[in-house]
């Protein structure tokens, strides 16, 4: 229930800005459906404890509260084979959001001009560390060895 019941997002984020963005869309009524990388998953999977077992993986207590209300599969954005599905994702979705390098998007066809052509009504959020046009737009804001360590 909610403002947005009836509307279909598309949440191809990870960590922690466009996960929680899309919770806040999930709990207004959005139906939104994450898309995470196989074998791992989203990167805050595991972070944080407690972990509770959850479908089949360990989900980490971080997760659940910036991804509540979602549902998620398993797709493989490098794979050139499973761009049809994404394609197919974007096309049926109001609102798609993520937060890749622009070269990275650009790359699997998820930049705002490729999205725009496929589905005209698409709102697409894009959340970079650097904006769209910054001399180092390119560079990750958050890399692996960023991430928590320790128990």
């Amino acid at each position: 229930m909610g403002p947005f019941r009836g509307i279909g997002g598309l949440d191809l984020s990870r960590i922690v800005a466009g996960p929680l963005a899309t919770q806040i869309l999930a709990d207004i009524g959005c139906d939104v459906v994450k898309v995470e990388r196989p074998a791992t998953g989203d990167d805050t999977r595991a972070w944080v404890p407690p972990h509770a077992l959850g479908e089949g993986q360990e989900t980490g207590a971080f997760l659940q509260s910036v991804n509540r209300g979602e549902r998620s599969i398993t797709i493989d954005l490098a794979c050139l084979a499973c761009a049809d599905l994404v394609d197919r994702l974007a096309g049926r979705a109001d609102v798609l959001l993520e937060n890749h390098r622009v070269w990275s998007s650009v790359r699997c066809g998820l930049d705002s001009r490729t999205l725009s052509s496929r589905n005209p009504g698409l709102v697409h959020c894009s959340i970079t560390g650097y904006g769209q046009q910054d001399p180092v737009q390119d560079f990750p804001a958050m890399t692996r060895s960023c991430r928590p360590t320790g128990g």
